[in-house]
């Protein structure tokens, strides 16, 4: 898009947007746009950065809309943690056929148009969550009897920077009991580990999340666990992420640390922790590096 249908989209999305539901991901891109938007500056004696915006449709489903030159249109890319596996395909599939939509139009306000029309889908069709909801069935966790696999996943994207998926991947492992790190920019790094059930389920739900590009550059089954008889089963496979992984003994020093992702500033402290974890092959595959 050019910028001048940036400033008048953003004009249009501030004015309709009540408190909340509008919100920049990075705060310094947010006041470079702020005079071009309260009309204190023009578009031509300013350099501008594109914009990345989350627009809240309820408490747990945001819409990212990233704006772009090329391609022309903005990419479009839900988060919703709570929904229902089929909820979340169906609203998927309303986004795409919206998207659809108003890049044959040409739709001068693509990303207000899409949001106005989820807006109007959920009033529609509310989803069967509410903010308190707890894990649907099929992430709740069952007591585990018999030897635990673990597993660690790397994953590689072209960029990390939309807050909704740092948050989403935060949340994720935390509801899988994954230890990770998240190296949000460019590149996008994302590690998990845990077990190998959960990881799997973990890498599905982040490769359903619009990417520019996404890539497993790395998998690695760790060993096969045997919980001690003084374990219960429902405590078991807390016991092994937590005793077992390589992840666990570097971010959880602390036996009450909750076991989740942790976001890391850079591949140098990527490259550490990894290091101290035992991780170094896996990084180094990450990197297309020898050791």
């Amino acid at each position: 898009m050019l910028l001048e249908q940036i400033r008048d989209e953003l004009l249009v999305l501030q004015a309709s947007c009540v408190d909340g539901e509008l919100a920049w991901d990075d705060d310094e891109v947010r006041r470079a746009w702020e005079p071009v938007l309260d009309g204190s500056a023009a578009l031509d004696d300013l350099s501008l950065p594109l914009p990345t915006l989350s627009l809240r449709l309820s408490d747990s489903i945001e819409l990212t809309a990233e704006y772009r030159t090329r391609p022309a249109h903005p990419e479009l890319s839900l988060h919703c943690l709570r929904l229902e596996r089929d909820e979340q395909a169906e609203l998927r599939r309303q986004l795409e056929e919206v998207s659809e939509r108003v890049h044959d139009e040409d739709d001068p306000l693509p990303v207000f148009n899409v949001f106005t029309a989820l807006q109007e889908y959920l009033t529609a069709h509310p989803p069967s969550f509410d903010s308190h909801a707890s894990p649907s069935p099929a992430l709740t966790r069952p007591p585990y009897a018999g030897p635990l696999q673990l597993k660690t996943v790397l994953l590689w994207s072209h960029h990390l920077l939309a807050t909704s998926k740092r948050k989403d991947i935060v949340a994720w492992s935390t509801e899988l009991e994954l230890w990770g790190l998240s190296k949000p920019g460019y590149p996008g790094v994302i590690i998990a580990e845990g077990l190998a059930s959960n990881v799997d389920h973990f890498v599905q739900v982040v490769k359903s999340w619009q990417w520019k590009a996404l890539q497993v550059r790395c998998e690695l089954d760790g060993p096969v666990i045997e919980p001690p008889p003084d374990i219960a089963p429902n405590e078991a496979a807390t016991w092994a992420v937590r005793t077992k992984s390589h992840l666990g003994p570097v971010l959880g020093k602390d036996a009450k640390e909750k076991i989740c992702a942790k976001e890391v500033e850079g591949l140098n402290e990527v490259g550490e922790i990894m290091r101290a974890a035992g991780l170094e092959d896996v990084f180094y595959t990450a990197l297309k590096l020898q050791k």
